[in-house]
């Protein structure tokens, strides 16, 4: 169950049924229903999944996608989600060269 780290309650609507999704996105990686369901029991999976989204928020202060993550710092982010324009690569060489 999704839980607020604040209060410790429920942030999904109530009667909100979520597994339906989760198994149907898995689906694609190959995973049955049985291999689906396994991985979302796995406390320790979940635990993983979100120290490493915490990490992306914390410590590299990623802030959506796409995001450029270059040497362990988000050091930049494409004003748009979808595919990498031509229009984009002067902007994404400009971020590389400000890295170094």
């Amino acid at each position: 169950m999704a839980v607020s780290e604040r209060t410790g309650e429920s942030v999904l609507p109530a009667g909100l049924d979520v597994i339906p999704a989760l198994i149907a996105a898995m689906r694609p990686a190959g995973l049955t229903h049985d291999q689906a369901m396994a991985c979302l029991k796995d406390q320790d999976k979940a635990n993983a999944i979100v120290a490493i989204g915490k990490r992306a928020t914390d410590e590299i202060k990623m802030t959506g996608t796409p995001t450029f993550v270059i040497d362990g710092k988000g050091v930049m982010r494409l004003q748009h989600v979808g595919p990498i324009y031509e229009s984009d690569i002067p902007i994404i060489l400009d971020a590389l060269e400000k890295a170094r």
